[in-house]
């Protein structure tokens, strides 16, 4: 064996380091097999090595500098960087470098060898560095930033801006006070573990998002491993000397030694032992040669001076096996030493590496063809490749898996590819794809409280607390958030930032109107949240609805007000009226609203009834309906003949139909509930949309809309008031899952086989003519055969079939009812016998206003519109029941009622007229008796008892006098 050994003793900074390259050219039977050595005798913090350049770094803590070697273990450049520099890693073409002491990382780029920066943290640290190979800017180290050793953050740094980009909480993560992570090279996963400080160490798969900084813990092992390193494919880990699979569920094969590399071209993994080097082959962890390395010298303990060991602890040091790939050798990596090895005298036993190439994670969306790309490394045409598992449908075509999704599939799904020899059908690699299927979603970047769709159901609205705000009390103000979403295009088209909270916010086809939580005011804005119109109100508001696409009905505690959407100004209206206002505002049936003595329906902003009858008189009685529904602190909704107290379905009576197992609204298409649930299991949450029948509550439907991977700092906000979650929007479910939106496509072939219930949805304005026989079936819909109608008010004017429920008015009598009861007709109201009564006389300028609000048609001059309202209930045969209260409108002649108000109004002045007669002559009566008094004072004796007599008497008139002037000024006010 010929040596040449060199030594350099090197001056940097004012110190002494030694360095002793040692240089070995070996015979055919060497007796140790390395190239080149370097030795570093006052110890080595961290070695890194670039495999595509071959260039090796080493960190040097005690002169605060990096050194790069090259293959022949000669000094190229040195570095110098912060305090203490430790733990190293290699993102693209930059060197990262942990200093502890400098509580920093240090940037270096290695196309121009300058150090780019610095990037600052906090805490005691950085150690555990790690990163991925994406096309992305993050790097990310562990710091411990509190009291205990185990609690401390990941700060994720972007080396383009220098700064530090986001921090999460370690003691949120499954392994509490993670020491070291491993991350993927696609950057979708780590393995976390604890190494050195707790035993058994274990290990956690954690799912990651790098945009918005997020790791969710998958699986965990309580168990101890060396150092873990990902695998060059995203195929891998290697957990101390064991292989595992990406998903770290199985275990696969056992190397030589620890730590271990996988070389990305040949069938080889190289790992450290004890007595040097082994080289196993990869494909079945069989022995090809073990390398006898020099034991590197004893670190020399030496103080330099400076301030050391301002961490809570320093990671022990982790061997470093890497393969340079320009100059096909080997590097280990020991404290004192660095040894590089050829791979040249094994090149006829290193087959090329055959591993299958797949993308470690798929995403899908639902109803969409996916393409999963495959490929061989070192490819020949010595291999085939199949797909040995996963969805019948699914098949293996020019180098792509090709899946045509369907809501089946929603989840988690798995394909097993297997690449074989062709020679003898060998197995050489197999792997495991999962594809996740997902429904259409779209992610936000806060928590969602609320929701509310367009009228034209095209936009939706949504709010909640600003980013970090979601542990704020509801009772304190906060920043919140607030989007508007294009439902068909699943995307934001607007979102704004409102520092002071949101209260509410609700939008029309074309604005958005938001209150904010300080103020009395509301905003219009634009579908973009853009736009400065402010509306001043008396107090703050509570609640904001759009009826129809004009009008904007702002609710406050002490007031109700509608305005125009467009012009801003107020609509007036019978709302304005500050008298019973807990009364004035009602959602009711199929979401119509009551305000004061108008109902509308929203939809359309249109009037479908009116309740008053000072505009609008109702000739009749009907039965005073009661049904069980509690006060549930809130209106519920009826729709179907149904309604929902948060899981419980009821029937019209408020009896309790079924128990739903999740939060549910009713369609208002199908007569169907719509119902989410979730089931949270160790590491996943699957959420389920179910359609529910309206006539038992049965679940006829169930589908997988979300399979989530469960994030540990997943926030359950407490908010006030009532969050809408859930809404359904033409022909899917939108549901507010934390920070996403998920579109559920509904079944739409199931929904259309939901039996219907029987029930009365709301019926028609029905207008009929004084003096008619009028005719009309009432709207039902659910079974025909068997069912059965009756009146729940009988009145000789009403009649009903009760098999087809054809209602027959009497209009005739039904307006002789009405002339009659008016003031001076004192006959009896027929159609209403329970009772004498005396209609309301409406002034013919509101009665013409108010019909035409109800039908959208002018009412005659000389006509004059009543209310008949009618309440009728059904059955079918199988004892479904529901009840209605409606108002037909009879319209008749007023001739006969002005010509009896005349003929009232002149009565009433006759009887005036003589009233005051009597009080004239009783005054007159009153004034002889009190001269009369006078007179006979001045008389006789004994007069007193005849002046007492008289006083009497004229008291007794003077008090029937008063009498008679009261009465005329009763008449008088009833004029």
């Amino acid at each position: 064996m010929e040596t040449l050994i060199m030594r350099s003793l090197l001056s940097w900074t004012g110190q002494t380091l030694l360095l002793i390259g040692l240089v070995i050219a070996t015979h055919t039977q060497p007796v140790l097999a390395e190239n080149a050595s370097v030795e570093l005798i006052e110890g080595v913090g961290d070695w890194v090595v670039q495999e595509k350049t071959g260039r090796v770094f080493a960190s040097l803590p005690i002169w605060d500098e990096v050194v790069e070697f090259d293959q022949k273990g000669q000094q190229v450049r040195r570095f110098s960087t912060g305090k203490s520099p430790n733990e190293m890693m290699l993102k693209h073409d930059l060197l990262i470098v942990g200093c502890r002491d400098s509580v920093a990382l240090d940037v270096f780029d290695l196309k121009t060898n300058q150090k780019k920066g610095s990037i600052q943290v906090s805490g005691r640290g950085p150690y555990g560095l790690f990163c991925s190979q994406a096309d992305n800017s993050y790097v990310y180290c562990l710091s411990n930033t509190g009291t205990a050793w185990w609690d401390g953050q990941v700060f994720q740094c972007d080396v383009n801006t220098m700064k530090v980009r986001r921090q999460v909480k370690i003691r949120e993560w499954g392994q509490s006070g993670a020491l070291h992570v491993a991350m993927s090279r696609d950057g979708y996963w780590i393995v976390a573990d604890s190494r050195g400080y707790t035993s058994p160490s274990g290990a956690d798969l954690m799912k990651v998002n790098e945009e918005e900084c997020t790791f969710a813990q998958v699986r965990d092992y309580h168990e101890s491993f060396g150092k873990i390193i990902a695998g060059p494919l995203n195929r891998y880990w290697t957990m101390g000397a064991k292989l595992y699979s990406l998903d770290i569920a199985r275990k696969l094969r056992e190397f030589s030694g620890s730590p271990v590399a996988i070389h990305p071209t040949k069938d080889l993994a190289a790992s450290k032992t004890d007595a040097g080097l082994a080289l196993d082959r990869f494909s079945d962890a069989t022995s090809i040669d073990g390398i006898k390395l020099s034991k590197p010298p004893k670190q020399e303990k030496q103080d330099s001076g400076k301030s050391r060991g301002k961490t809570a602890y320093v990671n022990q040091f982790d061997p470093t096996v890497a393969f340079d790939l320009k100059n096909d050798l080997v590097f280990v990596g020991e404290e004192t030493r660095g040894t590089w090895i050829s791979l040249s005298p094994y090149s006829s036993q290193l087959k090329p590496l055959r591993m299958i190439e797949v993308p470690s994670e798929v995403v899908a969306e639902l109803g969409k063809e996916i393409r999963v790309p495959v490929s061989v490394s070192n490819d020949a045409a010595s291999t085939t490749m199949s797909l040995a598992g996963g969805p019948d449908n699914a098949k293996l075509e020019e180098g792509e898996i090709r899946w045509q999704t369907s809501p089946k599939f929603v989840g988690f799904n798995d394909f097993t590819l297997e690449l074989k020899a062709k020679e003898d059908g060998r197995v050489l690699d197999s792997a495991r794809v999962t594809v996740q299927v997902t429904t259409p979603k779209l992610e936000l970047d806060f928590h969602v409280k609320s929701m509310e769709l367009s009228p034209d159901r095209k936009y939706l609205v949504v709010w909640g607390p600003a980013s970090g705000q979601e542990d704020r009390h509801p009772a304190q103000a906060g920043p919140d958030e607030v989007a508007v979403v294009d439902v068909a295009a699943r995307k934001i088209v607007g979102q704004k930032n409102f520092p002071q909270g949101v209260r509410v916010a609700t939008l029309n086809n074309e604005h958005v109107f938001v209150a904010p939580m300080s103020g009395s005011l509301f905003y219009r804005l634009n579908r973009s949240l853009e736009g400065d119109d402010r509306t001043f109100l008396k107090n703050q508001p509570n609640q904001l609805m759009v009826l129809g696409n004009d009008r904007l009905l702002v609710v406050g505690e002490r007031f109700t007000s509608v305005f125009n959407t467009e012009t801003l100004k107020l609509v007036p209206g019978p709302w304005d009226s500050q008298q019973d206002f807990a009364n004035r505002i009602r959602v009711l049936d199929y979401g119509r609203v009551q305000l004061a003595n108008r109902i509308i329906d929203p939809a359309t902003g249109k009037v479908v009834e009116i309740t008053g009858t000072t505009s609008l008189p109702k000739v009749g009685s009907t039965r005073n309906l009661q049904s069980n529904l509690p006060h549930f602190g809130e209106d519920m909704v009826k729709r179907w003949g149904r309604s929902l107290n948060k899981t419980q379905l009821l029937n019209y009576l408020g009896s309790r139909i079924a128990v739903l197992p999740g939060p549910a609204i009713l369609s208002t298409k199908w007569p169907m509930a719509i119902v989410t649930t979730q089931t949270k299991e160790q590491s996943t949450t699957t959420t389920f949309l179910k359609l529910a029948s309206l006539v038992d509550g049965q679940i006829v439907h169930s589908a997988t809309i979300d399979v989530s991977i469960n994030d540990p700092r997943q926030h359950s906000p407490n908010f006030y008031g009532a969050n809408v979650l859930l809404l359904e929007a033409v022909d899917e479910a939108i549901y507010a899952n934390g920070k996403e939106l998920i579109f559920a496509a509904i079944p739409i072939d199931v929904a259309n086989q939901i039996t219907i219930p029987t029930f009365f949805p709301p019926q028609p304005i029905h207008v009929a003519n004084a003096g008619e026989k009028f005719k009309f079936k009432l709207a039902f819909q659910g079974k025909v055969k068997g069912t059965t109608f009756s009146l729940m008010d009988e009145s000789p004017s009403l009649s009903i079939d009760s098999q087809t429920g054809e209602v027959t008015l009497d209009t005739g009598a039904i307006w002789d009812t009405y002339t009659q009861s008016q003031p001076g007709i004192l006959n009896d109201v027929r159609f209403a016998p329970r009772r004498t009564a005396t209609l309301p006389f409406p002034e013919f300028t509101d009665n013409a206003q108010a019909y035409q609000e109800l039908t959208g048609k002018e009412l005659a001059a000389d006509q004059l519109a009543v209310q008949v309202p009618i309440s009728v209930a059904l059955q079918d045969e199988e004892n479904q029941s529901d009840q209605t209260t409606f108002n037909v409108l009879v319209v008749g002649s007023r001739a006969e009622l002005e010509k009896a108000r005349a003929e009232a109004k002149a009565q009433q002045e006759k009887q005036m007229a003589e009233m005051r007669e009597k009080a004239r002559a009783a005054q007159m009566a009153a004034d002889e008796a009190r001269m009369a008094k006078e007179k006979l004072r001045k008389g006789e004796p004994g007069i007193e008892q005849r002046i007492e007599a008289l006083e009497n008497k004229l008291n007794r008139m003077e008090a029937a006098l008063d009498t008679i002037l009261r009465r005329l000024d009763k008449l008088s006010q009833e004029d």
